[in-house]
């Protein structure tokens, strides 16, 4: 039994991972998840076949590092990628691949250069939608030389995305008519 869903122990984590039935809590608990200091032992559940919630584990991994790029907390980007980049040499590191992207993310985000229009559309889809059902779209919009890409949810959200820059400003709800 996990005694303290919000400061969980490595043992904790993997009992976690290794049992089905165990739960953290009932609704939500792949944002409790999201914390860089658990990062180590997800990614080494989430390399693992025999994990029963590997895939799951991946998926909680890529939304994590989603937000925080969408969000530009430089840190925990980095530290996460670092994290990553030392797992994909590991034995089961060819199952964390997909994760090269946020890598990638993380690298313009410390470095800003100018990128393709190609590049703006793959990070724009590796943000915003990559792993989900939703579809992005770009608008056709160009705001302060930011492309402006988009998704439907329940609500509206943006993303503005400068490749004479390699920036990007995300707006939740909200379009962006001068970008910040």
């Amino acid at each position: 039994m996990i005694e303290n869903p919000c400061d969980l122990s490595d043992a904790d984590l993997r009992e976690w991972a290794y049992h089905e039935e165990v739960e953290l809590m009932e609704q939500d608990e792949d944002l409790l998840l999201h914390d860089v200091r658990y990062m180590p032992v997800l990614l080494e559940c989430a390399r693992d076949p025999d994990c029963p919630k590997s895939v799951y584990i991946f998926n909680i991994i890529s939304y994590c590092g989603q937000l925080r790029l969408l969000h530009k907390v430089l840190e925990e980007t980095r530290s996460l990628s670092e994290t990553i980049s030392t797992q994909l040499l590991l034995p089961g590191g060819e199952r964390l691949a997909e994760l090269q992207y946020l890598i990638s993310a993380a690298e313009l985000l410390a470095s800003p250069r100018e990128i393709s229009i190609e590049a703006a559309d793959r990070l724009a889809y590796d943000l915003l939608v990559r792993n989900t059902a939703r579809t992005l779209s770009f608008t056709g919009s160009v705001v302060d030389e930011y492309r402006e890409y988009t998704y439907a949810a329940p609500y509206q959200n943006y993303l503005y995305v400068s490749p004479e820059q390699g920036v990007w400003v995300y707006s939740k709800m909200q379009r962006l008519h001068r970008v910040p």
